[in-house]
């Protein structure tokens, strides 16, 4: 609770509940399937078929090319680079809070709150109005805001911006999925993108679609979901690591067109050692 208990699905949305409200749902069942997990047995193979020409290509450019001294580098900037994310979601998870403490103050539920811009509850504290009149006024500016997203939300441009006509029409391009893993499955597929973080959900068994790879959807891993699926994220991703500690199946980083070919699927093969994601139904 004390470690964990700040992450919540989805680190940047104030409608998302931490872990700490609801241990039960999201920390319990992670613990008791961290203890009976099989970890996924290192697979040295595909790195040593590279190193020798790695280190050469490192050595050629002049850059430090002694094996121990690189491959200490590299495994160290991973692990820092998590663990900073992790320090940097408690930091995010408390501001999250506060923001959403001021907002009930005034009347406002987290939705609210989530649509109004930062600037506006930062004014509050050197504003003279009334308490009543400023509850009035951000409840007007988040409703505004809210129309505002949903006009933005019904526009899409390219991932890449590369020149005025890409804003008249662009082709989405398929991204090649970084597959993790060596088991392969076949299951019912469920995706998370518009659904409630608060809401219980029985995804125990299927393959779970998500957009982003983000720490605060390590609640999946205490779920006993048969693979995972997400539209963003590398090879080096948070989640593309834990599903690597785990031997979960999982393709990170699908893409945009790829995944809303999936997102309205029954079921689905992932077969990471193989190379496939398919739709079966």
């Amino acid at each position: 609770m004390a470690r964990y208990g700040h992450l919540r699905p989805g680190t940047y949305d104030i409608t998302s509940p931490r872990y700490d409200v609801d241990p039960e749902r999201f920390l319990r069942p992670l613990v008791e399937h961290t203890r009976e997990a099989a970890v996924e047995k290192e697979n040295p193979g595909p790195w040593q078929a590279e190193r020798g020409p790695f280190f050469a290509a490192l050595a050629e450019l002049g850059l430090p090319a002694e094996p121990e001294l690189v491959e200490t580098f590299l495994r160290q900037a991973i692990e820092g680079r998590e663990y900073a994310k992790f320090i940097f979601s408690r930091n995010l998870s408390a501001a999250l809070e506060a923001l959403a403490e001021v907002g009930a103050a005034h009347g406002l539920e987290r939705n609210q709150v989530a649509h109004l811009p930062l600037e506006e509850l930062l004014a509050l504290r050197t504003s003279s109005r009334t308490d009543e009149a400023i509850s009035q006024y951000l409840q007007l500016r988040a409703e505004e805001e809210a129309q505002a997203q949903r006009v933005a939300a019904a526009c899409e441009l390219p991932p890449l911006i590369t020149g005025q006509t890409d804003l008249d029409a662009f082709v989405i391009g398929a991204d090649r999925p970084n597959f993790i893993g060596s088991g392969s499955t076949i299951a019912d597929c469920f995706d998370l993108a518009h659904q409630p973080a608060d809401q219980e959900l029985d995804i125990a068994g299927r393959i779970v679609l998500i957009p982003q790879a983000d720490p605060g959807y390590d609640w999946l891993f205490g779920q006993g979901i048969a693979g995972l699926v997400t539209l963003y994220g590398g090879a080096n991703s948070h989640m593309a690591i834990r599903a690597a500690e785990f031997g979960l199946p999982a393709a990170i980083g699908i893409g945009e067109q790829r995944y809303r070919e999936l997102a309205h699927a029954e079921v689905l093969e992932l077969s990471p050692a193989n190379g496939i994601l398919r739709l079966i139904r």
